[in-house]
């Protein structure tokens, strides 16, 4: 029986440039995430120079957790999640039942404007919603984040 008849395929070598150049491309991408792990785990003048026996410490985390209050951007951010997911939820189930249930006029229209609503990217709307928070006296609140 021969390979072909078994159902595997034999590849040229343009397959394998193809594939060897795919992994470099590949390797390439990585290499950053690569260099910024080694980075973070060594001190600092051990950053431009690679050797296998630098040592380890997790100083560099130390550091970056007391340049700013970590734990009070990680309590805000828990605070911005809730509020925006309950709102969203509650709106939305609203919303989504009020479209499957009635029938009343303009409900396609409707329906038609909520999907374009949802194709506009926030950050064009990001200047007016500054303005509007600024005017409803709001401005550097979780509230107004949400």
């Amino acid at each position: 029986m021969s390979v072909a008849s078994i159902g595997y395929r034999t590849y040229g070598v343009g397959r394998a440039l193809e594939t060897a150049a795919a992994w470099a491309l590949g390797f390439l991408w990585v290499l950053p995430l690569l260099y910024a792990f080694w980075t973070a785990f060594h001190p600092a003048e051990f950053s431009t120079r690679f050797s296998l026996l630098a040592p380890l410490t997790l100083e560099n985390f130390v550091n970056a957790w007391d340049a700013a209050p970590f734990a009070r951007y990680f309590l805000n951010t828990v605070l911005l999640v809730t509020m925006v997911l309950v709102a969203q939820l509650v709106l939305v189930t609203l919303a989504a039942y009020a479209f499957a249930r009635f029938e009343f006029p303009g409900r396609d229209a409707l329906f038609a404007l909520v999907l374009v609503q949802l194709m506009i990217m926030p950050d064009v709307l990001i200047v007016e919603n500054y303005r509007t928070m600024t005017a409803l006296g709001i401005k550097d609140t979780i509230v107004a984040i949400g």
